[in-house]
């Protein structure tokens, strides 16, 4: 009997995993909550999406720079999709920048994201003091110490009246419209108020800024009120009020606050002679550092004096505290300087694109405040004077007409507490171009040089009094570049010798990063927190065609160096546009007409980001291809994708080469 021979061969496949990390922001990736951003005062919920992860499932923790019981939080999976899960970071302050870095099990991969969390309840107005002005009550009060986000307004009910609402924030008094009437006790309850990203009105507690008055018709008392907190009772000099607004003309409110000098007023009694003696006491310091500012007394009312405290910075919150001689008592007031002139726009270039000029431009190195508006001149004449502060490029309407010079005047523009606009000086920020009629090459000119690098930033400084030879200045940052340096020296100018720069290279886009500034004879530092620009991003992950019915669908996800908030994505196909503008939270895409039988369809789908030019960067379109292929006798489709390094197709090649090597096997054992 011939001997039939088996052989067996044992195959030992390995299926590795690289887990892939897809997602990353505080926001929910599908239809889980009805708002979808995840960001709170006190807690930032992020979602992440993960795929491929080792059994038995996917780990991953967030770590962030939170200073409280613990600082590393676990990613909790959903039971329904296992990819999709969140973490709870809480324990938060509100209206603060925080970092956020997620890791995963299987992958040494992170990513890192800073947000700030939102508006939150505020404490209470501080310093509430309530004086009778000849016949009619005034409220006074001064900013809350944890103001938990810039406050909206202010709310002031009165003996339990309607509230009155609709009180600035930036008014720090308030007027009875009705005349008091001796003996009657009224009770105020003063509320801050911020308005939260959700729109709601968050306030303080009522009871916290409670204080009542009452004055009995048998006494000559001024006042009383219920925060003892704010005033002393002792029978030696007593302050009765210290706040931003002064007493003149038969007491009419008068506010002294401007962008660097606060003038403070006060109102003393019970002084030891021969008169009252007062100072303030500041965390300013002026130029001959003084921190201690002497009352000046008005000779017609010896107990009503005020101090001017001068070399202020605009838009900065400073503290002063009074206290006098024959007192124990001091009284101490926060408060924030007036927006002043902010300095001129930076880097700013004129571009010809096609028929149109467009201008670019970035924030101001000195803002002195909230910029409100921008400002445009062209030769002279305004062409736009309310160009918002959120807008950093300026399309013209108008074709360019060769051979004709154009010169810009670009202004930043505060709004103060006054309602005046103080705009940046024009001459600081002027920028010409000209482009002749007999070439195609345009020059321009302008004050300030462009960053036109996109992991590149240009810091500049102004340095004065600097010991011989000339100033030597260098700037640190949390960036290291190929050589590992994280020094960078200021070049100054030749002509300018107390200007200059640092070119601070080698950056991530779409990061934050520290700038510290140090001058040598100076124990000064200046510190600057600066997000890069948005650069390309990489292609789509995960790119997949499937037939449905009679269509086609692509699918993708989101790419995994994604250089700035994808703003939207492109897609070709066989090398013509068919979608400029999908939305950046689209993840797929349906074909509108039907599919035919053996024709070969190749996709190019690219992610894109818009810079602070306002320019488009898009990934390339060759490391986004997907091909689709279905002859005309079959019915199973066939797809090549150029993202297999994204896809996980181990386990499936790996079943169907176990399936040939069975086939192979079965044939041999049928010949022997």
């Amino acid at each position: 009997m011939q001997q039939r021979q088996l052989i067996i061969f044992v195959l030992f496949i390995t299926v590795t995993y690289g887990t892939q990390i897809n997602y990353f922001e505080p926001e929910a990736i599908s239809s889980i909550l009805p708002d979808p951003i995840t960001i709170f005062a006190n807690l930032i919920q992020l979602w992440t999406n993960v795929t491929d992860c080792p059994p038995p499932s996917c780990q991953c923790q967030v770590i962030a720079n939170v200073t409280s019981d613990h600082d590393v939080y676990p990613v909790k999976f959903l039971p329904d999709k296992p990819n999709i899960g969140a973490a709870d970071v809480d324990d938060l302050q509100p209206d603060t920048l925080y970092s956020f870095t997620l890791s995963c099990v299987g992958t040494d991969q992170t990513m890192t994201r800073y947000n700030r969390t939102d508006y939150g309840r505020p404490s209470a107005p501080q310093n509430i003091t309530v004086i009778l002005n000849s016949k009619r009550l005034t409220l006074f009060w001064s900013p809350p110490l944890k103001p938990a986000g810039p406050v909206n307004n202010y709310r002031l009910i009165i003996d339990q009246s309607p509230a009155i609402d609709n009180i600035p924030n930036s008014q720090f008094s308030y007027n009875m419209k009705e005349d008091y009437i001796y003996g009657q006790k009224h009770v105020f309850y003063l509320l801050a108020c911020n308005i939260n990203r959700q729109n709601i009105s968050e306030c303080s507690n009522p009871n916290d800024g409670e204080t009542s008055f009452i004055m009995s018709m048998t006494t000559t008392s001024t006042q009383v009120t219920n925060t003892p907190k704010n005033a002393s009772f002792t029978c030696a000099t007593q302050i009765d009020y210290f706040s931003l607004e002064s007493y003149v003309e038969d007491w009419i409110v008068q506010t002294s606050i401007f962008p660097e000098l606060i003038q403070l007023w006060s109102n003393v009694t019970d002084c030891p002679p021969p008169s009252c003696d007062c100072e303030v006491r500041s965390n300013s310091t002026d130029d001959n550092d003084n921190d201690a500012y002497p009352v000046e007394f008005m000779s017609n009312k010896p107990n009503i004096g005020s101090a001017d405290v001068g070399d202020l910075q605009p838009d900065t919150l400073y503290s002063f505290t009074l206290n006098c001689i024959g007192s124990n008592e001091t009284i101490t007031r926060y408060i924030r300087t007036d927006n002043g002139y902010p300095s001129a726009p930076q880097n700013i270039t004129v571009q010809l694109n096609s028929k149109h000029l467009t201008l670019f431009w970035s924030f101001p190195l000195l803002p002195a405040g909230s910029i409100n508006h921008y400002k445009l001149i062209l030769n002279r004449q305004v062409l736009s004077n309310n160009i918002s502060n959120i807008q950093f490029s300026y399309n013209m309407t108008e074709d360019y007409i060769y051979g004709q010079k154009h010169v810009f005047y670009l202004q930043a523009c505060n709004i103060n507490y006054q309602n005046q606009s103080l705009c940046s000086h024009p001459n600081d920020s002027m920028a010409t171009f000209y482009m002749p009629m007999t070439t195609t090459t345009s020059t321009q000119e302008t004050s300030t040089q462009k960053n036109a690098s996109l992991n590149f930033e240009r810091l500049w400084s102004n340095v004065t009094d600097c010991p011989p030879p000339s100033c030597d200045c260098e700037v640190r940052s949390n960036s290291t570049d190929d050589n590992d340096n994280d020094a960078f020296p200021i070049e100054f100018m030749s002509n300018k010798p107390n200007i200059g720069s640092a070119d601070v290279g080698d950056l991530q886009p779409d990061t934050l990063y520290s700038f510290t500034l140090s001058c040598i004879e100076s124990n000064e530092t200046i510190t600057r927190y600066i997000r890069t620009d948005n650069g390309y991003p990489s292609a789509p992950q995960n790119i997949t065609v499937q037939l449905n019915s009679k269509h086609l669908t692509l699918f993708w996800s989101f790419p995994l160096l994604p250089a700035g908030s994808i703003n939207h994505y492109k897609l070709i196909l066989n090398r013509q546009v068919l979608r400029n503008n999908i939305s950046n939270s689209q993840f797929s895409y349906n074909m509108t007409e039907d599919y035919i039988y053996g024709q070969k369809d190749v996709f190019y789908l690219q992610a894109c980001n818009i810079n602070y030019q306002n320019q488009s960067l898009c990934s390339h379109p060759n490391d986004g291809m997907a091909t689709f292929y279905m002859p005309m006798t079959t019915t199973t489709s066939t797809q090549e994708t150029s993202t297999q390094k994204n896809a996980s197709c181990s386990l499936c090649s790996s079943k169907l080469f176990l399936i040939l090597i069975f086939c192979f096997l079965l044939f041999i054992s049928i010949i022997y």
